[in-house]
């Protein structure tokens, strides 16, 4: 089975979200009629897998989902054309999705994610086995990357207006500079050792406070300097959360632990086998920490794709991730 979601969130039919599929317009033959033994093959699907529901995806093939869920479980069809390099002389039966690992093709390709025959039974059976819905974890790691770059960005952000600091102080390019700054045994060069004991004791040498310009690009550059400083020594804890109905239709949070950010930046995963995940954690609206509550109230107001420091992004209107200082500990181990 495949497990690598940094394998398999690569295609785009593997993250499509129920919600922003928009069904295509084609014209079919015989006045639009799907084909009978497709029809027949998405009503035995419905029959063996409880639950799932279809939304039409192209002429021959069907995306199938829950109602549960915000991702497409995978899809199925029926067609000639399915094989990468030939012409099948049968219908081949295809069930698609990211847990099927098929090595005859590369990850790029849809294909690879898929299983083929021309055995209407055999296929049901790879239905059963393989269309799942996504995980807490899974829909958690989906989007990652895009918490990791808006952090990042921000991260970057700051060290920029460090840098223009730096250079309208010193006039040079602060690379070298900010490139031993990251580094634990960082020191100061001596020059810029200099200008900080002249600044820090200005009023003891008056021809240093003559240019006051001068004073206050130093001033800022301090400043910016331990804006940064803090900034790289900051561990926050990542959220991913989801806002759903449940049963009783009553709104509900899903919570799953991302990781700590440590200087606004978050460890690479590549696995979910290897993560040590955290298991999702429900509430309602009436115990849900205070904090997750307001941070989502501020999220909800943002475009998609929004993100605020310390608050956290924007994935749709019922996804975000959050970030704390607190550790609330949802499981024993949260500080990995």
């Amino acid at each position: 089975m495949g497990k690598k979601i940094s394998q398999w969130k690569r295609h785009k039919d593997n993250i499509q979200k129920v919600s922003e599929w928009v069904e295509p317009q084609f014209v079919l033959k015989e006045e639009n009629e799907v084909d009978s033994t497709l029809k027949h093959y998405v009503a035995a699907i419905g029959k063996a897998i409880r639950g799932v529901k279809f939304l039409r995806r192209s002429a021959d093939t069907y995306w199938v989902y829950m109602d549960n869920n915000p991702y497409v479980m995978g899809w199925v069809g029926r067609s000639l054309n399915f094989l990468a390099t030939t012409t099948s002389q049968e219908p081949i039966y295809a069930v698609v999705s990211r847990c099927v690992e098929n090595w005859k093709y590369g990850d790029y390709s849809w294909q690879h994610y898929c299983k083929m025959t021309t055995i209407p039974h055999t296929a049901i059976k790879n239905a059963k086995k393989y269309l799942r819905p996504m995980t807490p974890q899974d829909m958690a790691y989906v989007h990652d990357d895009d918490i990791k770059q808006a952090m990042e960005g921000s991260t970057r952000k700051q060290r920029e207006e460090l840098g223009s600091a730096y250079k309208k102080v010193f006039d040079i390019d602060p690379w070298k500079y900010l490139s031993a700054k990251e580094k634990v045994d960082y020191k100061d060069m001596t020059v810029l050792k200099a200008i900080r004991y002249l600044y820090a004791n200005k009023e003891e040498h008056p021809p240093f406070g003559e240019d006051v310009d001068f004073v206050k690009e130093c001033e800022n550059f301090f400043a910016q300097e331990k804006k940064y400083e803090d900034m790289l020594n900051i561990q926050n804890k990542v959220w991913y959360i989801r806002v759903y109905e449940d049963s009783l239709k009553k709104q509900s949070f899903e919570i799953t632990f991302i990781g700590v950010a440590k200087g606004g930046k978050l460890p690479n995963h590549n696995a979910v086998g290897e993560l040590g995940l955290s298991p999702k954690y429900q509430y309602t609206d009436k115990d849900i920490p205070e904090e997750f509550m307001g941070k989502v109230s501020v999220l909800t107001m943002l475009e998609k794709g929004g993100f605020v420091d310390e608050v956290g992004y924007k994935l749709d209107t019922t996804m975000f991730y959050v970030i704390t200082e607190k550790d609330y500990h949802i499981t024993s181990d949260t500080t990995r």
